[in-house]
């Protein structure tokens, strides 16, 4: 920003000695260094703001292309459908010439069989989301449930541990820890 040089940095404390008086220079020195670290933080924050304009500005704009693009896929595969379509149609009416009866139930609309009576869900039963909620508040639950029993027993942690280890430390032999 300004090109401050080691001797303009002593003339301009020589100045200041002289001007404020060796009294008041430190309370001035750390004022304007206070004030130097909020211009500092205004002109970062002032900096930030502008980049992050520009980053949602090119978002925006990458947004819309992405956009178009979708659009002209879409239109591609609509086009490709139709075509496909006709040619369909065409072969099916000449080969309603040859044979009519087959070619008129080939015609027929696409109707996708219906699934088994025993995959269908029924009124008493839940969704996959409803299940993976109920398994995560019980999963909260014993968590909670361990940490009680643990911040309750966290006291007697010794006298559990001698307890629990005396079995062990009697089959050991003479001497062994």
């Amino acid at each position: 920003m300004f090109d401050v040089s080691f001797s303009e940095l002593m003339v301009i404390a020589l100045v200041g000695l002289v001007v404020i008086g060796p009294e008041r220079l430190p309370k001035v020195a750390r004022t304007v260094g206070h004030l130097l670290g909020r211009l500092q933080r205004y002109v970062g924050d002032v900096k930030a703001d502008i980049n992050r304009e520009m980053q949602l500005e090119d978002l925006k704009k990458l947004q819309a292309q992405v956009t178009d693009q979708v659009r002209d896929m879409e239109r591609q595969v609509n086009d490709q459908l139709k075509s496909v379509e006709t040619s369909l149609n065409e072969s099916i009416l000449t080969a309603a010439d040859q044979k009519e009866a087959e070619a008129l139930e080939a015609a027929k609309p696409f109707v996708p069989p219906k699934p088994p009576a025993g995959r269908l869900m029924e009124a008493g039963q839940e969704s996959f989301i409803s299940h993976l909620v109920e398994l995560r508040d019980r999963l909260i639950r014993a968590l909670v449930a361990v940490l009680v029993i643990f911040l309750g027993l966290v006291n007697w942690a010794r006298d559990i541990y001698s307890l629990l280890a005396a079995p062990m430390l009697a089959a050991l032999p003479e001497g062994g820890t």
